[in-house]
């Protein structure tokens, strides 16, 4: 049976079924006008018009639902369709006919035109996942085979850093991260054992003082209050980490990596009790962790965090924030003077936005993928690389922000997770960025500053 005949069948049975619905109500209509003095009966035959309604009522909806799915159908059914309609109301005319059908026949294209969009922009992640990893496999055998083995011999050569923008091979990432970071504090896996015993010291004496009738914060000398408020910081790691990438689900309650990211703040603590927890800290951990044991990935933080570039950030120096914010600053102006204006005239400096970025180097604000790749770049660019992301991130929505006031460019800056970016797009155009030589001057000095660690 073709599918024209079919959808005759139901459109009959439909019409049939609404003939007969018809009737009854008719029917049962007469019988309340003649047993009107008839009580009961008359209950009966109000219950039954209104099942009988209700029957009709469904009976249209589903029809109507059974026309959206399959559209408009040929001639002598597509006239039944479109001029269906109960009995006890008029007929459309033919304008109303004219305009239904085409109303049926714009849905069933809007239809279509989004399955054929939803199932072209799948292919496309799909095509764009294969070219990923067809691209991976070539790239681990070279720097398997030629650039690993070699690194400390080319790891300042210029041609090195096309392979970082590439993107590292994922199961290799973390192995390449490590021998960029380098271990400038010689942590070992014994320093480490010793310091996990420290933390666990530190949460117990925290937690006796609290306990402890006759403590008293206020009978703290300066110097033993701010000790006690960085140590007791170990008390807010354990909310952070349910707020840790929550979308990977992996960093919930007692799971394996939950245990190890918990551990690694504690003992960043315990070994820095001048800097404490900071809110930021969870999410480099993490993705150092995603990538590497827990002992490579402590000794990857405290070297990421002790750089000259972050360090200020953790231990709130606000002259030197202040300059790698204002740096930042001219960066923006010398790429989108225009946006940058607007957002001088609506109120909106580096600090709402840019100290986020920053501080957690997009771990905060972007999905894991990207971010990942984003880090790629950073090992071998530093700084430069997180300015010129955010300069990217800018760009990308510029016509828009132009237009936007102060809340609606922070809501989108605070949802850049959930918005879609080709990655390979976002890091070829980190590489169009431009700089002043003397930006890049002040980069590189500030990469090499010796502040106090």
């Amino acid at each position: 049976m073709n599918s024209n005949n079919i959808q005759n069948n139901y459109i009959n049975n439909n019409n049939n079924d609404s003939s007969n619905i018809n009737k009854n109500t008719l029917k049962n209509n007469d019988s309340n006008s003649s047993e009107l003095n008839n009580n009961s009966n008359s209950n009966i035959n109000s219950t039954r018009t209104k099942e009988s309604l209700l029957a009709l009522e469904k009976s249209a909806a589903e029809l109507q639902s059974f026309i959206d799915v399959i559209g408009p159908v040929e001639s002598k059914s597509k006239k039944i369709i479109l001029s269906f309609r109960p009995k006890n109301l008029p007929q459309k005319s033919k304008k109303e006919e004219e305009y239904h059908r085409r109303l049926v026949e714009e849905n069933r294209k809007l239809y279509l035109k989004k399955i054929k969009e939803k199932q072209e922009k799948e292919k496309k992640i799909k095509d764009k996942i294969l070219e990923r990893k067809n691209k991976q496999k070539i790239l681990y055998k070279i720097w398997e085979e030629d650039l690993i083995p070699n690194w400390y011999k080319i790891k300042n050569s210029p041609e090195i850093a096309k392979y970082f923008y590439l993107g590292l091979p994922d199961n290799i990432r973390g192995k390449i991260w490590i021998l960029c970071l380098g271990n400038k504090f010689s942590i070992t896996k014994e320093y480490y054992d010793i310091e996990v015993k420290k933390s666990l010291e530190i949460i117990n004496e925290i937690n006796q003082k609290k306990n402890d009738e006759n403590f008293n914060k206020k009978l703290l000398t300066k110097e033993e209050l701010e000790k006690f408020n960085k140590e007791n910081s170990i008390n807010v790691i354990e909310l952070d980490i349910e707020r840790t990438f929550p979308y990977l689900n992996i960093f919930k309650g007692n799971s394996p990596l939950a245990d190890d990211l918990r551990e690694i703040l504690r003992v960043f603590v315990a070994s820095r009790p001048d800097i404490g927890y900071v809110q930021g800290l969870s999410f480099i951990a993490a993705l150092l962790l995603l990538n590497m044991d827990k002992i490579k990935a402590y000794i990857s933080l405290m070297n990421i965090i002790l750089n000259p570039i972050l360090l200020p950030f953790y231990k709130f120096d606000e002259k030197q924030i202040n300059f790698r914010l204002s740096l930042f600053k001219q960066c923006f102006y010398y790429n989108l003077p225009e946006l940058c204006e607007h957002f001088d005239k609506i109120g909106l400096i580096p600090q709402n936005y840019f100290w986020n970025w920053i501080m957690t180097i997009f771990t905060h604000a972007l999905n894991v993928d990207l971010v990942c790749r984003i880090w790629d770049v950073f090992m071998i660019e530093g700084l430069k690389s997180i300015y010129s992301a955010a300069i990217v991130f800018l760009s990308h929505f510029e016509s828009d922000f132009l237009e936007f006031d102060l809340c609606e460019i922070m809501n989108c800056l605070n949802n850049l997770k959930n918005v879609y970016f080709d990655e390979d797009m976002i890091i070829n155009a980190m590489k169009k960025v431009k700089y002043p030589k003397w930006i890049l001057l002040e980069i590189e000095k500030m990469q090499e500053e010796n502040i106090p660690i």
